[in-house]
């Protein structure tokens, strides 16, 4: 499979693709949380971009904070009208102050996509990831909803070789920055296995964990694949 710069491994066990109608709860598998000054209380502000007038209902305030163990966030807050809308996402605010664990990689691209100037050039720095690196698919999920048919999901599960794990889905609201694909090449030697409908996102390994777990990845290939 081709992903832009990804290259990845061939899987050595059979690949399987899980097919279930079950609806999930982004935010839990995601593990965002509303937020109070208390549950920030601590954390280093690194990061922070505003769009719009803090009148506006669709005014929006995005922070990167990290935690005491290294740990980053990304802190959302807005107006009534205000939603996470990066690269083609879609995920609306509905007012709340929202805080969402992201992974290391996904905030190269996010400094990139808000920050300008000098402040821009210090997080792209401090937060320069490998531009190429292997990873193989763990799981791969689609329901029962034909491809081409309002509903359809079809998406599946990563992990890098520098530990980190990639979701690639036609499902572009889930409570994440997310990166957009031009395409995916599925096959490398089967040239109608390329799409251009999916979404990646950077996401950490307790975020992945649960993500497979909700769509059906049993308790035996969770522990091969991460190791608890």
């Amino acid at each position: 499979m081709v992903l832009g710069q990804v290259v990845s491994e061939a899987a050595s066990e059979k690949e399987e693709t899980y097919i279930m109608s079950t609806r999930i709860n982004k935010k839990d598998i995601f593990g965002v949380t509303e937020t109070a000054l208390s549950s920030i209380k601590g954390m280093e502000l690194r990061y922070k971009a505003e769009f719009h007038e803090t009148s506006d209902p669709n005014y929006l305030q995005q922070s990167i904070l990290r935690d005491k163990s290294g740990n980053y966030f990304l802190h959302v807050k807005g107006g009534e009208r205000a939603r996470i809308d990066d690269v083609g996402a879609f995920f609306p605010l509905n007012g709340k102050e929202l805080l969402i664990p992201i992974a290391r990689a996904a905030l190269y691209d996010w400094a990139s996509f808000h920050l300008a100037g000098e402040e821009c050039a210090s997080a792209l720095k401090e937060f320069k990831c490998s531009d190429t690196f292997r990873c193989k698919k763990v799981w791969q999920y689609q329901n029962e909803i034909e491809m081409g048919q309002p509903g359809h999901v079809y998406e599946f599960l990563m992990k890098t070789d520098v530990n980190g794990y990639i979701l690639l889905s036609t499902d572009y609201s889930y409570p994440c920055f997310v990166r957009n694909t031009t395409w995916v090449d599925l096959d490398e030697n089967n040239p109608s296995c390329i799409r251009d409908d999916l979404y990646m996102y950077y996401v950490t390994p307790e975020t992945a964990r649960r993500w497979a777990e909700a769509r059906g990845m049993d308790e035996h290939t969770c522990q091969t694949v991460f190791g608890h």
